[in-house]
């Protein structure tokens, strides 16, 4: 929790135009491929440039999973004052998707 709103208050304190975080999803191991997504704040501009990331990252060969609106809360997006959005590029627990990556 400590690191997480450090990243969150230095954003903020510096008046950021963008906050990216990078996380890997994990669910349960798979030799199946799995894929990346986005999560982003419900603005409607920031829908699209989530799809817009997500559409990289798939291009690498990655399955795309979308861009999903935060329905969570999730303190990232729910913290920051300028557009958040969380990276999801594949799971680790996918065997599939780490030898992709």
């Amino acid at each position: 929790s400590e690191s997480l709103y450090y990243g969150i208050n230095k954003a903020n304190n510096e008046k950021a135009d963008l906050f990216l975080s990078c996380h890997v999803n994990a669910n349960v191991y798979t030799n199946n491929p799995m894929g990346c997504e986005v999560v982003y704040n419900g603005k409607e501009k920031n829908k699209t440039i989530a799809e817009k990331l997500c559409l990289e990252m798939a291009s690498l060969g990655l399955k795309n999973r979308g861009a999903k609106e935060d329905v969570r809360g999730l303190a990232e997006i729910r913290s920051t004052h300028m557009p958040c959005y969380i990276i999801e590029p594949f799971f680790v627990d996918s065997k599939s998707d780490v030898d992709l990556y």
